[in-house]
């Protein structure tokens, strides 16, 4: 079999339509491709395991506590929920969060959890800014462990906390 593509256009000046040239013959590989996302258990989450190239895995929510910061001395609490680019909370994702400027501690990475979601301390430094109308940036990045820190199916995202003086 061989494969053409017909497209047809229309605007307000008329349509027109073109036809591709003829691939060359497509022939089976003998073998059923496999999805790269099985269907989801109950509840929705696959494990890291099961998310391959092409598909990523994406910063879905980020939850601060206290939000807004008011103060120095309590720690905030940041919650990250992982999805894969098919809508599933991944568990066993990896996940890195740092201010940007760095004014609050660095955490260790954590695996997400059976429900898609980690948690995640900071604790702010003696220059975590307080102003009322400022926010600090966070920079959040997911990956699968063994993965490349800049590839694979890794993915970032910068998020901000409100502060007030």
């Amino acid at each position: 079999m061989r494969l053409r593509t017909r497209v047809t256009a229309t605007n307000s000046a008329g349509s027109g339509t073109i036809t591709s040239i003829a691939t060359a013959t497509v022939q089976s590989s003998g073998t059923t491709p496999t999805p790269p996302n099985p269907t989801p258990p109950a509840g929705g989450v696959v494990p890291v395991e099961s998310v391959v190239a092409p598909e990523r895995l994406v910063v879905d929510k980020v939850q601060f506590v206290p939000n807004p910061v008011r103060s120095r001395t309590t720690p905030i609490v940041v919650r990250v929920h992982i999805m894969d680019t098919q809508g599933h909370g991944v568990s066993g994702a990896l996940v890195f969060v740092r201010t940007t400027p760095i004014v609050a501690t660095t955490p260790p990475e954590q695996p997400t959890a059976a429900n898609g979601w980690a948690t995640l301390t900071l604790t702010p430094r003696a220059d975590f800014p307080l102003k009322s109308g400022h926010s600090v940036q966070v920079f959040v990045r997911t990956r699968k462990a063994g993965d490349s820190l800049l590839a694979g199916i890794s993915n970032r995202r910068l998020v901000q906390v409100r502060t007030v003086g």
